[in-house]
């Protein structure tokens, strides 16, 4: 467990420890060596995901200044980008799928007739 505040509230510790859970806080700035999944699996997989959301994002910005005229562009109003729950589910949904895809692709290591093989994109 990271020394994250909310991980270490008296209500979780009691929780824990009610279950015969063993509490062990690592030390700030240790997850790189003391956690490895996170800098060899989830960090790639959020910086797919962020970079979705940020492509995403910037196309829904493009769409709106598409036909305008580049001087014009100060006078130009821009619409607020729709983050609802019913728009962000959807592409979520479909940037996890992307991003399994992705991380199988270019992170796991297959082992075919007892030769290691190791995937690129």
């Amino acid at each position: 467990m990271t020394t994250l505040r909310g991980q270490v509230t008296e209500g979780v510790k009691s929780l824990l420890e009610e279950n015969n859970i063993l509490i062990a806080t690592l030390p700030p700035n240790t997850t790189d060596r003391l956690q490895p999944m996170d800098l060899t699996v989830n960090k790639p997989v959020k910086e797919f995901l962020k970079k979705k959301f940020d492509d995403w994002y910037s196309g829904k910005v493009q769409e709106q200044l598409q036909g305008k005229d580049i001087n014009e562009l100060e006078s130009v109003s821009i619409s607020p980008i729709d983050l609802s729950l019913t728009v962000m589910k959807h592409v979520g949904a479909q940037w996890l799928v992307e991003a399994y895809h992705y991380s199988c692709w270019c992170c796991c290591t297959r082992r075919i007739n007892n030769t290691m093989f190791t995937y690129t994109k």
